[in-house]
């Protein structure tokens, strides 16, 4: 039997089959995306090792985040489920806020402008998205999610 080395197109398809829903496709091309980013600009400052400590706990928060949330997790903002164990005891948005944190900290990591605004559209992006999911939620729960809401951190 002869040995194939596995070309990238490949292990993208076995990761998106094997992480199936968008999120977890996500979470894995931001993880590559951050290992090229924070290899390409590494200096070993105190400095980059905290970042890279906050990427690490944004990547755990955000796919706890997602396996709490389960089956009620949506690409278009909208309300199935009210979810208030785990992580969504402390933060209504914990993968916004996730994914925020690692943009933010790629833009500090690499000081690069670009990124810069990557993140400023990406902050707008989960700004806008949990506004309009707060709506919806607060239509199908009303006072339960007000309770809830003022409870919680963003």
């Amino acid at each position: 039997m002869r040995f194939i080395k596995k070309s990238r197109i490949d292990i993208l398809l076995f990761i998106m089959i094997r992480y199936h829903n968008i999120v977890g496709v996500n979470i894995v091309i931001i993880f590559g995306a951050t290992l090229y980013l924070y290899s390409q600009y590494w200096q070993n400052t105190p400095t980059q090792y905290l970042l890279i400590f906050l990427t690490t706990v944004a990547f755990y928060m955000w796919g706890f985040a997602q396996y709490v949330i389960g089956d009620a997790l949506n690409l278009m903002p909208h309300a199935n489920k009210f979810v208030s164990s785990g992580v969504y005891k402390k933060i209504r948005h914990p993968i916004y806020v996730a994914s925020t944190l690692i943009f933010i900290c790629w833009t500090f990591y690499t000081n690069n402008i670009w990124i810069f605004l990557w993140t400023t559209c990406v902050l707008t992006l989960q700004i806008t998205r949990a506004f309009f999911e707060e709506k919806a939620m607060y239509k199908k729960f009303g006072d339960a999610y007000t309770k809830y809401k003022k409870q919680t951190w963003f």
